[in-house]
């Protein structure tokens, strides 16, 4: 009896819509923190508390944890925890079959873009259009 519905599985979708299946591939990432190091070594590493990404296909990215240890995360498979990428490495939002809203695909930038495009559906489900369209007529490959 729901008006709307929102898939917002990423990478554990499966066979729930396999029109939307399709727009993704699921993968795995993994991360790894070292010992604390202190505060000036971690300032020497990463200054200003800045998070760091790349830019390669397979996205490398770094931070400092409050207890100064660097965290890195990088690298795939197809076994562990499991996300969800696109082609074009942009998240997937859109909407199918009249009012299933979808979100997935954040293509290891989740921590960010999640929260912002579950801002954009609830509005859109609202009745705010604007900046929902423009994330929903990105082309997805």
């Amino acid at each position: 009896t729901a008006k709307s519905v929102l898939l917002a599985c990423n990478g554990y979708l499966e066979r729930l819509h396999p029109r939307l299946a399709g727009k993704i591939m699921p993968i795995n990432n993994y991360i790894i923190a070292t010992e604390p190091l202190g505060e000036q070594a971690a300032q020497r590493l990463i200054r200003g508390n800045a998070a760091v990404a790349d830019t390669r296909f397979v996205v490398n990215y770094y931070r400092l944890s409050t207890d100064t240890r660097l965290l890195f995360g990088g690298g795939e498979s197809s076994a562990g925890g499991t996300l969800a990428i696109t082609l074009n490495r942009m998240p997937s939002v859109g909407r199918v079959d009249g009012d299933i809203y979808y979100a997935q695909g954040f293509s290891g930038h989740g921590v960010v873009m999640a929260g912002y495009c579950g801002h954009l559906v609830a509005r859109a489900i609202t009745g705010t259009m604007e900046d929902y369209d423009l994330f929903a007529h990105l082309p997805q490959p």
